[in-house]
């Protein structure tokens, strides 16, 4: 089974959930949840989100988490966040893989993304104006996040 969003740190092989695979001025750095921070409940319910619908047909992760309550009750990508769970790397220290046979460089990835959109890699991010088909309140959420992991 072939999965979107999940990933390692490529010098300690470390899995990842990326968030977002590019952030707005800042195009070569993501945003992933560690998840060996996670506690049991938290790491279930965002490998549910990750295996979902909803997770495989975000643009980005973060979409999907902006939308999926934590077994606490609290908003996903508003908890991560709050409890230090997500993190700002390079996209050339996270390699993709979407399954046991695969690995691609996420900043290679990004490269191709962008190459077959026909818009640079800066163009990837997402910001309050890129989907206009989102819920006003998770881009007030993005935005905010933004702004609090000074991105």
């Amino acid at each position: 089974m072939s999965l979107k969003h999940v990933g390692r740190v490529k010098k300690n092989q470390k899995k990842v959930v990326v968030a977002y695979r590019t952030v707005p001025g800042d195009p070569h750095s993501c945003v992933v949840v560690t998840t060996e921070n996670l506690m049991a409940d938290e790491h279930d319910a965002l490998m549910k989100a990750v295996e979902s619908d909803a997770g495989q047909s975000a643009y980005e992760f973060a979409e999907a988490m902006s939308r999926t309550s934590l077994p606490d009750g609290r908003n996903m990508l508003a908890g991560f966040h709050t409890t230090g769970k997500m993190l700002k790397m390079s996209t050339a220290d996270v390699e993709m893989i979407p399954d046991r046979n695969t690995s691609v460089s996420l900043d290679e990835l990004n490269r191709q993304i962008a190459e077959q959109k026909g818009v640079s890699i800066e163009d990837l991010a997402l910001t309050s104006n890129t989907n206009k088909k989102e819920p006003e309140a998770a881009s007030l959420n993005q935005q905010k996040l933004f702004q609090a992991m000074n991105l």
